[in-house]
């Protein structure tokens, strides 16, 4: 411990008698204050040697005292850092060892875990299951996060923490796997066991709504598109549908219509087979046969 600083005697030059008396006064009071300055700061730096002194040892004590607590802890977990590789077997009961450990399961049968509830506490165990065949872990007594078993599945990990009564499990998600972009396709399912995602062309039916005018495509003479309605107009036909697909009627003239009569020489030019026409040249119904006019007999005329 440091010697306490002895506070010098107070100070008072003496003062010229050839001074003014005014200032001779105005002197003597301000050496007073000066040596109250002086104590003030001795005394302040007497106070500030004390302090440091005092958090110096505190410091030491807490410091020592964080280390023997990180030792417990590390000798209670003493399978920390460490692997219990258990590929292939169907079952396996955790002991006081693997406190802290990474338990490694792989198999592609069911696998039984047996939670030794005879282990101390505080106890800890992370249990990885890289295997087709899921892992049931049973506590010997006591139960686990309230009920009698827990299941992980493939390629999940749990933590198991036992309390001293009963087993706590929280699993550690599968992160999704990075899914690029395919043209056309879209998510269409996700595996929560294996993070991967599976991607599918929609099928039309897939697909609901009602579309936008504006999202159809004009039509062409060789491709579809949308078509405004026409109601219908007393002797008009639809004559066009233009590229906006808007229809536009018109009435026929006589010219547009096949004649259903006439002379020899006013046969119809543009015909079906079938077609009938009555020739009133020859006073008789004729027919086309798809390459000449015939009789009711069949014979051409």
């Amino acid at each position: 411990m440091s010697q306490p600083i002895q506070a010098p005697q107070p100070y008072y030059p003496q003062i010229d008698k050839n001074v003014q008396p005014q200032v001779t006064v105005h002197l003597q009071r301000i050496y007073p204050a000066l040596n109250d300055l002086n104590q003030a700061i001795i005394t302040l730096k007497s106070q500030l040697n004390e302090a440091t002194t005092t958090t110096t040892s505190a410091a030491t004590t807490t410091t020592a005292s964080t280390a023997t607590q990180t030792t417990s802890t590390v000798t209670k977990f003493i399978g920390l850092g460490t692997v219990n590789n258990q590929t292939g077997a169907t079952s396996y009961t955790v002991q006081t060892s693997d406190n802290g450990i990474l338990l490694f399961i792989d198999d592609a049968s069911a696998v039984s875990i047996s939670l030794n509830s005879m282990v101390g506490s505080p106890y800890l165990v992370f249990i990885t299951n890289f295997g087709a065949g899921t892992a049931t872990l049973t506590p010997t007594s006591g139960t686990i996060n309230g009920g009698a078993s827990y299941t992980l599945a493939q390629n999940y990990t749990c933590l198991a923490v036992f309390d001293g009564t009963n087993w706590w499990a929280t699993a550690l998600l599968i992160e999704p796997q990075n899914t690029p972009a395919v043209a056309h396709e879209w998510l269409a399912s996700y595996n929560s066991s294996t993070g991967a995602f599976t991607q599918t062309q929609p099928a039309f039916s897939d697909i609901s709504g009602t579309v936008a005018a504006s999202q159809l495509p004009t039509p062409t003479a060789s491709t579809l598109g949308g078509v405004e309605s026409a109601g219908p107009t007393t002797h008009e036909w639809i004559n066009e549908i233009d590229t906006s697909g808007v229809p536009h009627l018109s009435q026929p003239t006589s010219a547009d219509v096949v004649p259903a009569s006439g002379t020899t020489g006013s046969r119809p030019s543009v015909h079906a087979t079938g077609q009938p026409y009555f020739d009133t040249t020859l006073g008789i119904p004729i027919w086309w046969s798809g390459s000449t006019w015939v009789n009711a007999t069949g014979a051409s005329v």
